[in-house]
């Protein structure tokens, strides 16, 4: 009976021992999450100060005063970028046009070169009709 006694003892000792490592690995693991707990709730803090600090940016008055000027010279770019497509349209169109009145130009001066010949032949036909009248008188 107490050999029984001493072997139960004996392995009440030895589960306490394991009982004491697992708490001893149990607490060493609590300690860690505790101080990364710890770690990242400073980083929560630090982010939503960061937040704080860049609401307190975009709704100071510089702020929103340098948001206006951008606005405004978006609707600026914009109104520009309008008026340069509107301008490009209008010389597209004089440019064709100035095709147009060159093509017109260049046929009323080959019309006007042959007119010139033509009167010159004329001419010449009316001299020779004139000297051959001249030789039958």
């Amino acid at each position: 009976r107490w050999r029984a006694d001493a072997e139960a003892l004996a392995k009440l000792q030895g589960l306490v021992h394991e009982l004491e490592g697992r708490l001893k690995a149990s607490t060493a693991q609590v300690e860690s999450c505790s101080s990364k707990c710890a770690a990242l709730e400073g980083e929560a803090r630090g982010l939503r100060d960061r937040l704080a600090d860049e609401s307190a940016v975009t709704s100071s008055r510089p702020f929103q005063s340098l948001e206006a000027r951008l606005r405004e010279q978006r609707d600026e770019s914009a109104r520009f970028r309008r008026a340069a497509s509107d301008l490009q349209r209008d010389a597209d169109t004089l440019r064709a046009e100035l095709r147009k009145a060159t093509t017109s130009a260049s046929a009323t001066a080959e019309a006007q070169r042959r007119a010139a010949l033509a009167e010159a032949r004329v001419h010449d036909a009316e001299a020779r009709a004139r000297a051959a009248l001249d030789e039958r008188d």
